[in-house]
């Protein structure tokens, strides 16, 4: 039997060990032709590749349920049902998510993309399965990575209690996204040097049954120990180690280029470069200045330090100015309140998508104690991470409605670089900036935004009738709707440009109602309680006729940031027809 041959994931249930061997090696063959041409998560998805297969074939999914930590180990599991040919033919690659996706196959049992998640839904799945008096097993992968999460000690601690069957296998590749940080790493590396051996170990301690795998990429190895593991009735854990890359020798030797490249050479093993000429890497230029100078000052990061071009060369030379907390995004926000406490200047670059976990974090540590901290809020845009589990553009209604915390969105890299500055020279307050997306715009003319008090709106444009607030990287957009407008109706707009999007400058707006009938907002986020709808409300008891345009409220999947635009109504089309309908 072969890999074209499966039709159903028990189908492995009766193969050979050769033919299971074989069928290995094709699936690694597809995961490395498809990344090589719109990236992904090669290397964990090659490293679990054995796993996975041995999975199918102990267990099969007939009668089981299987749970993938953040999805980044999914690969193998998602060829193995039915969405093979999403790996193999280009035309089809956009059919197949890069994370478990329900809305593919009845086999993913969740969407999922953000780590450290995977034990609490077993230990769910547990309880509701104990709850119909049911049997079936419930098998959990996580990667050694996801274990930095807070959540995974929080699950841990209540799987140790469980009286009911569960495998939580523990993909120990001694790689997260960049190197592991913090003791626990240092754990699990006296457990590999031991063979499991170890007298100490937190699994035992906690009250777990335990396994060790030293050779996780050798499948008669791997089918052993989970066929024995099959007998347990209690929560187990396998811990198995994995080479990260496994099969494609440019991976195993750079895992943290190929942890999740936008593509690469097969041959040559080159990636394509993600951030040249990039505003990641003017800010991190900038960055590295500002340590240079501030030897107070430090860069703490969540595990993505690649993504803000803090290169493995970078992070070393910068010392102990460069902290990774591992996957720890709560963490990490609160220790930027300790940090700027006792006279430190912390920086935290994160996700958009990431931040999120820390909402808590950030209003409670940050913005009650009015921490004098810097945010630097990455791909928070329409034009950012497309996939449903990573939206960013929800950020403008979670940090722009936060007491003490002064939200920032800058346009072009002179007005980044002035807010950035301002962010790390002022100790009054939490700042978080918006980093724009997209390639670098640049405006020489514009004076320093720290002149002004960054709260006034900064009008690129005087005219009449029709003032138009541009939010973001929408505030380019607002630009082309004001020749628009200009070509069309032949009224000269005001264009306004707002720095910071946590508060409004309500000299301006009152101003506007004196000569302006309309006021148009853009803003790359969602619309419901985003900035568009701060000044509608304000306007509420006056004549003004605002147009609010901004992402609606849903989750979108894989899309394409112009039909998305088009089904928001921001075409400048559209946004024409409506003033055009408006009575002024």
């Amino acid at each position: 039997m072969e890999l074209t041959d499966i039709q159903i994931p028990s189908d492995l249930r009766d193969c050979s060990l050769t033919e299971l061997e074989v069928i290995a090696q094709h699936i690694r063959n597809l995961i490395i032709h498809r990344t090589s041409h719109i990236g992904g998560h090669i290397g964990s998805s090659l490293g679990a590749t054995d796993i996975i297969v041995a999975l199918h074939h102990v267990f099969g999914l007939d009668d089981s349920q299987f749970i993938f930590d953040i999805s980044h180990q999914s690969y193998a599991h998602k060829i193995l049902t039915g969405r093979h040919e999403g790996f193999k033919d280009k035309d089809k690659f956009h059919t197949v998510s890069g994370y478990s996706n329900p809305d593919e196959s009845t086999y993913d049992a969740f969407h999922l993309g953000h780590a450290s998640t995977s034990l609490s839904l077993a230990c769910g799945l547990m309880i509701g399965r104990d709850l119909q008096h049911k049997t079936h097993p419930i098998i959990t992968l996580i990667g050694d990575g996801a274990l930095s999460g807070g959540e995974a000690y929080e699950a841990l601690n209540h799987l140790a209690t469980m009286a009911s069957q569960c495998l939580i296998i523990i993909n120990d590749n001694d790689q997260s996204i960049a190197e592991n940080h913090g003791g626990l790493y240092s754990h699990l590396q006296r457990l590999r040097e031991t063979n499991g051996e170890s007298p100490n170990n937190i699994f035992k301690a906690l009250g777990f049954s335990y396994r060790y795998v030293d050779d996780g990429n050798s499948l008669p190895t791997v089918i052993k120990a989970l066929t024995e593991c099959k007998a347990e009735t209690t929560p187990i854990v396998l811990h198995i180690h994995t080479t990260k890359g496994y099969g494609y020798d440019k991976a195993i030797t750079n895992p943290e280029s190929f942890h999740n490249p936008s593509g690469f050479d097969i041959d040559t093993g080159e990636t394509k470069k993600r951030y040249t000429n990039s505003y990641e890497s003017i800010v991190a230029k900038q960055l590295i200045d500002t340590l240079e100078q501030n030897k107070a000052a430090c860069i703490v990061t969540a595990a993505t330090p690649g993504g803000f071009c803090l290169t493995k060369d970078i992070r070393e030379k910068l010392g102990n100015q460069y902290i990774d907390v591992g996957i720890a995004e709560e963490h990490a926000t609160t220790l930027l309140a300790g940090i700027a406490h006792n006279g430190g200047t912390p920086i935290l670059p994160i996700y958009s998508t990431f931040l999120q976990r820390a909402y808590d974090q950030v209003i409670n540590d940050l913005c009650i104690n009015n921490s004098s901290a810097l945010i630097l809020v990455y791909r928070a845009s329409i034009y950012g991470n497309k996939d449903m589990t990573h939206l960013g553009f929800n950020d403008i209604t979670m940090l722009g409605n936060m007491p003490n915390l002064m939200y920032l969105s800058p346009t072009t890299v002179e007005e980044l670089e002035s807010a950035i500055h301002y962010g790390l020279e002022q100790h009054n307050h939490p700042i978080a900036i918006r980093i724009p997306v997209g390639i670098p715009i640049h405006d020489t003319n514009q004076s320093n935004t720290t002149d002004s008090p960054v709260t006034s709106y900064g009008i690129t444009q005087s005219g009449n009738t029709i003032a138009i607030i541009g939010v973001g990287n929408f505030y380019h957009k607002a630009i082309e709707l004001g020749h628009a407008i200009q070509d069309t109706m032949q009224i000269s707009p005001t264009i306004i440009k707002p720095l910071c999007i946590s508060s409004l400058d309500t000299g301006t707006l009152n101003q506007l109602t004196k000569d302006h009938q309309i006021v148009i907002t853009l803003e790359d986020g969602e619309l419901e309680g985003g900035y568009g709808q701060k000044i509608a409300s304000y306007y509420g008891k006056t004549s003004m006729k605002v147009l609010n345009y901004g992402i609606s409220k849903q989750f979108y999947d894989r899309y394409k940031p112009e039909d998305v635009l088009h089904q928001n109504h921001l075409d400048i089309a559209q946004i024409l027809n409506d003033i055009r309908t408006i009575q002024y």
